[in-house]
Parts: structure tokens; sequence; C-alpha cells
């Protein structure tokens, strides 16, 4: 057996490692941490240091599987199926996520060319896991939470997961919800809804936003949110995950529902950094908002 600490001498676990595509974004979410991040590194420089970030840390950090974000990754279907393929092919990763905000599914012609982007092999997705971001339920709500004019609606969304991914594959809806009025609403809607999410085999994930959690404090906003969800759901809540930085809720007679609740991003005084973050600018962070540089030779007394 591997010792960890020889590979790992900060003795910081990660569970995931986020690579954000240099790639602009069609939405204007005003919760997005990447909105003001303008810096993009040269395309061929930008996968070449993923290539070599992921390989340079992943025996040290222990995590499994990588998540893709943007931007939105589905603006340039060849640069995501470029870096998929880089992944799979130049580093030990073959689990991969995907987030995006749904922008292929405006068009037959945009969905041909992310359905391509994600089976360079027809009969199996290159992606393990994904991730559509979307707001709110009702369509228009959605549009105006993320500045955009998208037709598509969650009916979509569903057609979409049956018709391209097997039914083991986790799907998930991600929703930041500001404030905790919508999210009365949300509740209220995912009861009503919950059934046909089973069906469809999708999972709501609900996120507080940062600056909310942040503003009233997270065991305040924790206990209100919950309340809320459970009130609304009409249900019991249980414990699923908790770390120093994030809350995870599930619901007894909604497992399609999850409630997640970020506290804070992690400091070097805690035993677990959640992410490994490479950003546009290509450069390597425990953080999304670059505050904390990793540094990938720690042992080396020169660095």
């Amino acid at each position: 057996m591997t010792d960890t600490t020889l590979l790992n001498p900060t003795g910081f676990a990660v569970d995931n490692f986020t690579a954000i595509l240099p790639v602009t974004c069609n939405a204007s979410c005003g919760f997005c941490p990447e909105k003001e991040m303008s810096d993009k590194l040269p395309w061929a420089l930008w996968i070449n240091g993923l290539v070599d970030a992921v390989n340079t840390t992943h025996a040290r950090y222990g995590y499994d599987h990588i998540s893709l974000s943007g931007g939105e990754p589905s603006l340039d279907s060849n640069r995501l199926q470029e870096t998929l393929n880089a992944l799979l092919n130049r580093t030990p990763i073959k689990k991969i996520g995907l987030t995006t905000n749904g922008l292929f599914l405006e068009s037959p012609a945009k969905l041909a060319r992310f359905v391509s982007s994600i089976y360079s092999d027809p009969n199996t997705p290159a992606i393990s896991f994904m991730n559509i971001s979307r707001h709110a339920i009702r369509t228009g709500d959605n549009n105006r939470i993320m500045g955009v004019k998208y037709h598509h609606t969650l009916c979509d969304i569903a057609l979409f997961r049956k018709a391209y991914f097997p039914e083991d594959f986790s799907f998930h809806i991600n929703c930041v919800v500001s404030d905790l009025a919508s999210l009365v609403t949300l509740a209220e809607d995912l009861r009503i809804i919950h059934d046909w999410l089973s069906q469809v085999r999708i999972t709501w994930v609900v996120r507080l936003d940062y600056a909310l959690v942040s503003k009233r404090g997270i065991k305040d906003t924790a206990s209100e949110a919950v309340m809320i969800m459970t009130q609304n759901l009409h249900d019991d809540f249980h414990m699923v995950s908790e770390c120093p930085t994030c809350k995870t809720f599930g619901f007894r007679n909604h497992p399609r529902v999850i409630l997640k609740l970020a506290t804070h991003e992690p400091t070097e005084h805690e035993s677990i950094f959640r992410e490994l973050i490479y950003h546009q600018n290509g450069e390597l962070y425990y953080d999304w908002g670059r505050r904390r540089p990793v540094n990938l030779f720690p042992t080396d007394p020169t660095v």
C-alpha cells in the first residue's frame, strides 16, 4: 500500500479537481465566481498545462475524477472534445464530469455538435456525470436569473438525458438560490414535480448563494433553509455529509432533492481542501477566488 503522507506532504485531502475551460459565457449569473475572470491563457498553453497539473497532482492528492466547467463549455465543442480526449488519453483520470448551462439545447445544430464532442466513441460517453445549471423551474424565471433568452424547458432536458445516457448515469440540475423567499417557492415546486424527477432520473441540487450564507452566517442560514425545505416538501431531512466547508442535506421521501450549503472556502488551517481549481489563466489554486495557489513541488527547497 502506498504511503499517502509521502505523496501528499501537506496532509490535505482533495476530493475533486475542477478545470475551468478558457471560454467565454453567454449568461450573466450574478453569483458566478468566474464572471470577472477575463485573463484567459492561450488554448494550447492552457490544455498542456492542464495535463501537466493533473499528472503532477493526481497521486499526491488522491482525487479520482475531474469536473469541467466554464465559461460555457458547449460554446466551443471542439475545445471541449479536445479537453476530454487529452484527459482520458494523457492522464490517469478516467472519470470526468461536465457542468453546462444547457445552451446546446437551443437548436438541433448546437445539440448535434455538443453530442459529438462528448461521444468520441459512438457507444460510450466520454463523461461520467453531468450537471446542467438551471436556477428556477420555470423557464422565464431561469432566464431572468441567468440573463439569457432560452426556449428549452425541463422536459427538453429530460428528453436529452433519456436519449443520450444510460439509466444509471449521474445527471444533476444545479440550482443556485440567492434569497430565502425564492427557496420557499422552489421547495413547493419541487414537491410537486418530485415524482417526475424520479421518473426521468434527474436529481435537483439546491445550493444557496455563497454571498447569502456569508452575510447571514452558516448556522442561522442552514437552520432556516432546512426548515423551509422540510416544511414545503412536507418531509424530514437527514445529513448526507459534512466537512469543514460544506453541509449536504437529503430528504427522506424526496431522494431526488439535495440541499448543499457551502460555509466558506478552506484555509491552510483545515485538514481538507475540497478542490483543486485549474483556472482559465492556467494557474492552479485551492480556491475559486484565486487566493490560495498550489505549490506543485512542495518538497523542492528551491521553490
